[in-house]
């Protein structure tokens, strides 16, 4: 009987193009593109910066430093007021050199800027500067070269491979999952519930000869089902992105692209499906309560900014230390997870921790929202 019911608002959702283009279509073709598109472009935008030349204004370099300027892809510029002249953006940076003093002049109040670019270019020239005088120096003294180099240094990334692959922007693709995983059961719950209030339909529904608990648990079965097909069309168009870039040799250190074992692409499957439940029940239980379609869209928007707050917590994992609770806290813990994964660092223990608290979560929601189907003056709100 459950699930005949769930197959009732199910056959509904399914009638409207508008659902099937937001749970099926949308995922699948907008998740690469957030999760790579941005990073896309962001690469082959600083790559045209470095193999650009910019111009910089100059005052007082001696042409030494010029012909390493040039060497950086840099166009020197004498120019009266380089501060001011970097100031009124008619040069992305500047140089001033005035005796033993050097001052780079840029805008860096954006790290990622054309003018962040061409001070990256002036600090390159000028260690390489200050390389050449200190030779000429030990040359006129008679010392070795060799005393400018008394260790060789070496950095050895110890990430996992991954993490390598994923790249530096792979915090992005747990909050963009779980944006879509929302979405694509937030029609059928507001339909199904304040909808069919709006519609005149819910009275009829409730006297059929099924019980009220049946019938929450038919509208939680119909929109945990097409949260999980949101999932899955998600976790194909993040699979099927990272394998056009690969095969197109697009993917670089800043872009990165998905590359999961099967256990992994279990884990994100189970962590995922877990959190649509728990979406689910959390969106059918507040859908119930409102009088229309429009006071339970306004009721279920502040869904996503709960998970925007943590998603923007995870950005500063790296600097962090997550504790074992950490596992436990709704919404915050499927992110965790998701990123552990997409890393290669994921563990059974926290896994399961996040399982089970996110389904004990889903149940009490679940447990508010068959209540609310037993009160009159819930299910006769409008």
């Amino acid at each position: 009987m459950i699930w005949a019911l769930a197959k009732r608002d199910l056959l509904s959702a399914l009638r409207e193009r508008r659902t099937l283009v937001l749970t099926l279509l949308l995922p699948l073709l907008l998740i690469p593109v957030l999760a790579y598109a941005p990073a896309l472009l962001l690469g082959s935008t600083v790559s045209g910066g470095l193999r650009a030349a910019q111009p910089v204004a100059i005052q007082g370099a001696p042409k030494g430093l010029r012909k390493l300027l040039l060497a950086e892809r840099l166009r020197p510029v004498n120019t009266p007021d380089p501060a001011q002249a970097v100031r009124e953006r008619r040069f992305p940076a500047g140089l001033l050199v005035s005796g033993r003093s050097v001052t780079i002049l840029g805008r860096l109040a954006n790290e990622v800027s054309l003018s962040s670019l061409a001070v990256q270019k002036l600090r390159s020239a000028l260690r390489a500067y200050r390389r050449e005088l200190l030779r000429s120096a030990l040359r006129q003294r008679g010392l070795p070269a060799g005393l400018l180099h008394p260790f060789a240094l070496r950095v050895v990334d110890l990430s996992s491979p991954a993490a390598r692959r994923a790249g530096p922007l792979a915090f992005l693709i747990p909050y963009f999952l779980l944006v879509f995983v929302q979405l694509g059961g937030m029609g059928v719950a507001i339909d199904g519930t304040a909808g069919e209030k709006e519609r005149g339909t819910l009275e009829a529904l409730l006297a059929a000869p099924v019980r009220r608990s049946q019938i929450a648990l038919g509208k939680f079965t119909a929109t945990w089902v097409m949260s999980a097909l949101a999932t899955l069309t998600g976790l194909l168009g993040l699979l099927l992105g990272g394998a056009l870039l690969g095969l197109a040799g697009s993917a670089t250190q800043l872009t990165g692209r998905l590359s999961l074992s099967l256990s992994s692409l279990l884990g994100l499957l189970v962590t995922a499906l877990s959190f649509a439940a728990l979406s689910s029940a959390v969106q059918v239980a507040l859908a119930l309560r409102s009088r229309s379609y429009k006071e339970a869209q306004s009721a279920l928007a502040p869904l996503q900014l709960i998970t925007l707050l943590p998603a923007l917590l995870l950005e500063l994992a790296g600097f962090l230390h997550p504790a074992a609770w950490w596992s436990a806290l709704p919404v915050l813990n499927t992110l965790l997870s998701l990123e552990r994964l997409i890393l290669g660092r994921g563990q059974l223990g926290p896994l399961l921790l996040t399982w089970s608290t996110t389904l004990a979560y889903g149940a009490l929601a679940l447990r508010s929202a068959l209540r609310s189907f037993q009160r009159e003056e819930v299910l006769f709100r409008n």
